[in-house]
């Protein structure tokens, strides 16, 4: 099963704590967290329906979803972590936003 066209590129690093995971996010915001959209995953009795999760308006599924992913993932379940909005606009307005405002006292 192929991806959707919108969704996460690549795999970031494993992570386990949100501020790790956050500035991650912001260098590689349409990275997914390990363990998620592996589209080749066979669903199996136990586990017939995907777990989808779906981030906050601020962030990434990178940055939400790195802790809990892996887990679900090795619980044998399906993960889905999509990416939605302006991800990339929000990190750079966050690394270079309101705070560097070069030129003004």
């Amino acid at each position: 099963m192929p991806p959707p066209p919108d969704s996460t590129v690549g795999v970031g690093l494993p992570s386990n704590n949100f501020p790790d995971a956050f500035a991650e996010g912001l260098l590689a915001p349409n990275a997914a967290p390990v363990g998620a959209n592996d589209w080749n995953c066979k669903p199996d009795e136990a586990h017939p329906q995907p777990v989808v999760l779906v981030h906050g308006t601020g962030e990434n599924s990178y940055n939400n979803w790195s802790g809990v992913s892996p887990i679900l993932k090795d619980e044998g379940y399906r993960v889905i972590a999509l990416n939605y909005g302006k991800v990339t606009r929000r990190a750079r307005t966050l690394i270079s936003g309101p705070f560097s405002r070069r030129g003004q006292a």
